[in-house]
């Protein structure tokens, strides 16, 4: 956690406006140091404006404060996430859509974005066929 709030002190006292680059570089960093190879945005879920200006101390225990309340709230969007692929998972093979077959296990591997933007213009932008 003390390099996520080493990053994001850094990005902002070089760039005092990019607020969204630092919580993306710092929540990284979080991420990475927990094991995971995919961002949680646990740290940009809950820390306030008036937190980003810390700095020093005051900066580090800002950040201690919204991861946790981050990870509060991650984990009921976590279990919103996971019934509603559960949920498409049951009705995939009701689906008649052409490519129903192939949308529906890149959603549920988190690959995709949620529908209703999944659609073949996003897989055609990811270079899928």
């Amino acid at each position: 956690m003390e390099r996520a709030a080493v990053v994001l002190e850094a990005v902002l006292t070089e760039a005092p406006r990019a607020e969204t680059m630092a919580l993306i570089l710092a929540d990284a960093v979080l991420s990475r140091a927990l094991g995971r190879d995919h961002i949680l945005p646990l740290m940009s879920l809950a820390i306030k404006p008036r937190d980003q200006r810390l700095r020093g101390d005051d900066l580090r225990l800002a950040c201690h404060r919204a991861i946790g309340t981050g990870a509060a709230r991650a984990v009921p969007l976590a279990g919103q996430l996971a019934r509603a692929a559960a949920r498409l998972n049951a009705v995939a093979p009701k689906l008649r859509a052409r490519g129903a077959a192939r949308v529906c296990p890149r959603i549920d591997r988190g690959s995709d974005p949620p529908a209703p933007v999944a659609g073949p213009e996003i897989c055609r932008l990811r270079g899928d066929p």
